[in-house]
């Protein structure tokens, strides 16, 4: 009876989310395909899960109250406290669980597997980023429900503090222009927009709910006093690009002007390393084109995310762990250099013994055949350097690739091999 007479009484405020949700979804079907995905992923036009939330923290809140009250170490403390107390104490416990859950799910592998979820996008919009695991949303309620039952704050205040708790949210991961100042003490766009972003020393900051102390206390923040992570198209730079490249789109223009006006043009836009040479210059660029490319790499903070890959810091985002490419080709640039030359001799070691036969296959029969099975770089990869290593084939065994699901490519490549003379490799990157 009182969880509904508080809703009777602030239940309105959920016409808001509903009505935002309405409008802009309003040409995709309220019941439709895919709806139990959505709302596992806490992500509908109505926004059932924080209304869920709240009424469900409030319900938690008054049975506390009414079964268990005050007790010892501070429990039930807030019933009789001021209620401005009550919005410090629900303000305090939301950021600490906040904070404390997000780190989490960025430094676990097994909870970053379920808020990966929410990063599948750098762009932040109120719609784009608001997609989050179930699993995910519970481990960041959970600690605040209990928090909550806990020490029994107002359950109004406790309903209505999460329900705009989630318009704050949405909030900080839209595209809204506020000024720069407010990031210094609120996580408002500009301030999670870093968060986001791909930056190399913005990865794995940020972490704050409404207002970011946590983050400034604990070192977690980063908030330069200039820019936002950018977008090439959203840069200065990419906009004088597309003004000087006006120029080059003349009907009257001729790319043999650009060569009789520098004699040195193919020494200018050409780079070589051994035996590999890069010509660029008969593309429609002169002096003012790189110097603007270069800026555009700058201005999209690519050095930085270059000397980041030679660090061995965690760029791969989506995985949060390192892009060992760099390491791959020169193992001295790496702290795992001796796991890398292990792994590298044992690989030489085991196609050694199935090319000179002392690995064998069923029946002590002689590899003959050698399957890949991947898909997109697991599979273009392997197949771009046998063709271009083809000079080089081992005459006995002949190398077949596989990338398409469909069961007919596997079963023409099958036909006319020998099973007990057929190695397959299952190549995956993740």
């Amino acid at each position: 009876t009182q969880l509904l007479q508080m809703l009777s009484l602030y239940g309105w405020i959920w016409i808001i989310p509903i009505i935002e949700r309405l409008f802009p979804l309003k040409g995709q079907p309220f019941i439709r395909p895919g709806i139990l995905n959505d709302l596992v992923h806490t992500y509908h036009r109505v926004h059932l899960w924080i209304m869920i939330n709240s009424a469900f923290a409030a319900w938690l809140v008054i049975y506390a109250q009414n079964h268990g009250g005050q007790g010892p170490y501070g429990r039930g403390i807030l019933i009789d406290a001021h209620w401005g107390w009550n919005v410090f104490a629900l303000l305090l416990m939301g950021h600490v669980t906040f904070y404390a859950a997000h780190y989490a799910c960025h430094k676990i592998p097994l909870l970053w597997q379920f808020h990966r979820v929410h990063h599948s996008t750098q762009v932040l919009d109120s719609f784009s980023t608001s997609r989050f695991h179930i699993v995910d949303k519970t481990t960041f309620a959970a600690p605040y429900l209990l928090l909550v039952t806990y020490f029994q704050p107002d359950p109004a205040l406790t309903f209505l503090f999460i329900s705009f708790n989630d318009f704050f949210g949405r909030y900080g991961h839209g595209n809204i222009k506020d000024p720069h100042w407010l990031g210094y003490f609120m996580s408002n766009p500009k301030f999670h927009r870093w968060h986001h972003s791909n930056h190399p020393e913005a990865i794995n900051k940020n972490f704050s709910a409404e207002f970011n102390f946590l983050d400034w206390i604990f070192g977690t923040a980063y908030y330069p006093k200039e820019g936002i992570p950018e977008r090439p198209s959203s840069t200065k730079a990419w906009t004088a690009l597309q003004d000087q490249s006006k120029k080059f789109q003349s009907a009257k223009f001729r790319l043999t002007r650009l060569f009789d006006a520098d004699s040195s043009r193919f020494d200018k836009f050409s780079a070589q390393h051994g035996e590999l040479l890069l010509d660029y210059s008969k593309n429609y660029l002169d002096d003012e084109t790189k110097s603007l490319l270069l800026d555009l790499a700058e201005q999209c903070s690519v050095p930085q995310a270059i000397r980041s890959m030679f660090a061995g810091e965690a760029i791969n985002t989506t995985e949060n762990r390192p892009a060992h490419h760099v390491a791959l080709r020169n193992s001295s640039l790496s702290s795992q250099q001796a796991e890398i030359e292990n792994n590298l001799n044992r690989m030489a070691s085991f196609i050694s013994k199935v090319e000179n036969g002392e690995l064998s296959g069923f029946e002590n029969s002689s590899i003959k055949q050698v399957i890949n099975l991947g898909i997109g770089g697991s599979d273009l990869g392997p197949a771009m350097v046998t063709t271009a290593l083809a000079g080089f084939d081992h005459t006995r065994i002949k190398i077949y690739f596989v990338s398409n699901i469909d069961p007919s490519h596997i079963n023409s490549t099958l036909m006319g091999l020998s099973a007990e003379e057929t190695l397959f490799i299952i190549s995956s990157k993740s």
